[in-house]
């Protein structure tokens, strides 16, 4: 007849659970009482819970974007596209031909009235 009690050796029964085996001597069972049992998995259900929420919380909660950050490249790609198009601007209106053109331009809209 089985009996869950403290074993040999085990002053108080730490945990450990010995019944007696079919030959009448005594067999260690690996696994603890139910109110132990019950208290590990709720531990461990809670270590899980705030691991999730820590991962949840870094990660920002939502689904990963791959295109995140698209927009500030595309911010980037039409700035260095307006500074070519100024210095392009720029070295053109600073020719001898377009200046005399857009002088004369000018002095032709000055002395129109």
């Amino acid at each position: 007849m089985p009996h869950a009690g403290p074993g040999p050796g085990d002053g108080d029964g730490g945990g450990r659970r010995y019944t007696s085996g079919p030959d009448g001597g005594t067999s260690l069972h690996a696994g603890v009482d139910d109110a132990g049992r019950n208290r590990v998995a709720r531990r461990a259900s809670a270590q899980r819970h705030r691991s999730n929420k820590r991962i949840l919380r870094d990660r920002g909660a939502g689904p990963i974007d791959r295109e995140a950050g698209m927009a500030t490249a595309e911010y980037a790609i039409a700035t260095l596209a307006a500074v070519g198009f100024a210095a392009l601007l720029v070295a053109v209106l600073s020719s001898g031909e377009i200046k005399g053109l857009l002088m004369s331009l000018i002095a032709s809209a000055l002395n129109f009235g």
